[in-house]
């Protein structure tokens, strides 16, 4: 029986995208994939290395189709376009600021509704907890660089112990204390997709935002947390948001 096709969307057309879409067009030739993979990639600069090569190659990585466009704007059209990329698994870019807390902001600005920023340092305690931009930190339960690869094993190498901390635990219990509205908690954890890259099915953003704005329809006011994480490693970003 042949395999169905699966798009598979970059986040990025830097080295750690080149990283990435090598390892993943590995597997591909190897035949771990349980399905076709189709390779994008989604960068505002076109002379990204994934696009021109680079220093890094020779040439362009073959069989990768180039979308130019920001993450947001092309997340954001990709709600208009749903049925083309329903199916599709998104590889976030881990260097960038938090791209789904910023789509759900700009969808938000689309409606003409209100969003306020907020602070929540004191709700949040962590190993490593650094603020990224005004509502938004980026946190981790490691005080040591690990290494792109990982795939978050029950041991962690670093400690070469048990791995006690799981993001998706925290994540239910967090109640920010200066929340004036009901709160609203959006959390996509990312997978494993092969050899330790992460991946979100993109139909999860299109459901998670359908039933953010039916809640808050209802509602009128909302604190939204909205997290992306790993077992590891997470991105937090926290707005109140109100229909005007």
């Amino acid at each position: 029986m042949a395999k169905l096709s699966r798009k598979i969307l970059v986040l990025g057309g830097h080295k750690l995208a080149v990283n990435y879409l090598e390892r993943m067009q590995k597997a591909t030739f190897e035949g771990r994939f349980p399905f076709v993979p189709k390779f994008f990639c989604v960068d505002s600069d076109e002379h990204c290395v994934v696009k021109t090569g680079g220093a890094q190659r020779a040439v362009p990585l073959p069989d990768v189709a180039f979308i130019h466009s920001s993450y947001v704007d092309f997340l954001t059209d990709s709600f208009f376009d749903s049925q083309n990329w329903e199916e599709s698994y998104l590889i976030p870019d881990h260097t960038a600021p938090h791209v789904f807390f910023q789509l759900f902001l700009n969808l938000i600005k689309k409606k003409l509704w209100k969003a306020t920023l907020l602070d929540f340092s004191k709700d949040i305690v962590f190993p490593f907890q650094k603020k990224v931009h005004e509502g938004v930190y980026a946190l981790s339960y490691a005080t040591w660089i690990c290494p792109p690869e990982c795939d978050e094993p029950e041991v962690c190498p670093a400690i070469e112990g048990e791995r006690t901390w799981n993001f998706s635990r925290m994540i239910l219990d967090l109640k920010p204390a200066q929340a004036s509205f009901p709160v609203y908690s959006v959390a996509f954890s990312c997978e494993q997709l092969v050899d330790g890259i992460a991946y979100l099915p993109l139909q999860k953003l299109f459901n998670a935002w359908n039933l953010f704005k039916k809640e808050l329809e209802r509602q009128k006011s909302l604190t939204l947390t909205l997290t992306t994480h790993s077992k590891c490693h997470a991105i937090l970003g926290m707005a109140e948001i109100s229909i005007k």
